[in-house]
């Protein structure tokens, strides 16, 4: 999945809505419960709906791009409508996991379904001849069960994310427990040694005999499996995202790579193992969101 697809993903899983300049305005609404027939009520649900541009106010797309990758709006806008051009097909303009929007309607992708109803949202028989009171406590509880089971995914999702969190915090190696009783007797000893030097005249060191500490290597980008950080009309704007690029991490490798098509994509990393060039995909996303994997 693209960047922009997975840009527009997670803006609306997070329940959220934007605007889609030439498309609409798509934003999540709750759709609520329904009685279909005596005894069924269908439990409320969250679904995708699409308004002409503009009339929700919703932040427009190119804005969110430009903000994610750190471009100025020209360049977002620019990637938005190579985008779009390449989502427009003859069954309409189709978001991968996201949906197809055709003739003015929206019809969401099974992905971004689960993703806003974690939960099985079946209808609820309920028994013969029960009264209005009775129904309407089924109505309540079943969406007491939506929202329990919602919260409870949310919490265990945000709980990983933590502990996960906690985890890249965590140093590779425990420092050493200080002996206390050999720093009291060391102390004693330097105290001595302390009175010695400050007898004595310390000359100061150049600060070039001092040895800087080499920088390290930036990572390879020469390898079967690329890891793309960005692609590119013209290589005025690949020059551009890549002195952004090195804003916020010089100490990857930006090498362009022309393709036969004109564009030019951006390699922040290539390795002969594909395990390899997974693990820094994972990575890079953090810095640049939407970045993928091409196989040569």
């Amino acid at each position: 999945m693209d960047r922009i697809s997975v840009l527009i993903f997670n803006t609306l899983s997070a329940r959220q809505g934007l605007s889609l300049p030439g498309i609409g305005d798509l934003y999540v609404e709750t759709e609520p419960a329904v009685m279909e027939q005596a005894g069924v009520v269908t439990p409320p649900k969250y679904r995708v709906v699409l308004a002409d541009e503009s009339s929700k106010g919703l932040p427009s797309v190119v804005k969110l791009i430009a903000t994610v990758q750190g471009t100025d709006e020209e360049q977002a806008k620019e990637q938005y409508t190579e985008w779009l051009a390449a989502a427009c097909t003859e069954a309409g303009v189709v978001i991968p996991s996201v949906g197809k929007v055709q003739d003015g309607v929206f019809v969401v992708a099974s992905d971004l379904e689960r993703a806003l109803n974690p939960g099985v949202v079946s209808p609820v028989y309920l028994p013969d001849n029960v009264g209005v009171k009775r129904v309407v406590t089924w109505i309540v509880l079943a969406i007491v069960v939506g929202v329990g089971l919602s919260v409870v995914l949310i919490l265990w999702i945000e709980s990983r994310s933590q502990i996960q969190g906690v985890n890249r915090m965590l140093p590779e190696e425990v420092p050493a427990v200080v002996d206390t009783t050999s720093v009291t007797q060391q102390s004693v000893v330097n105290d001595t040694v302390v009175d010695t030097l400050s007898a004595t005249s310390v000359r100061p060191v150049a600060a070039d005999s001092v040895p800087k500490a080499p920088k390290p290597a930036a990572p390879s980008v020469q390898g079967k499996y690329k890891v793309i950080v960005g692609t590119y009309s013209t290589e005025a704007n690949a020059d551009k995202f890549i002195a952004s690029a090195k804003q916020k991490n010089d100490t990857l490798h930006y090498e362009k790579l022309p393709r036969p098509n004109g564009r030019i994509m951006v390699v922040a990393y290539a390795s002969d193992s594909e395990q390899e060039a997974q693990r820094m995909l994972r990575t890079l996303n953090e810095i640049f969101p939407g970045s993928w994997i091409l196989k040569k």
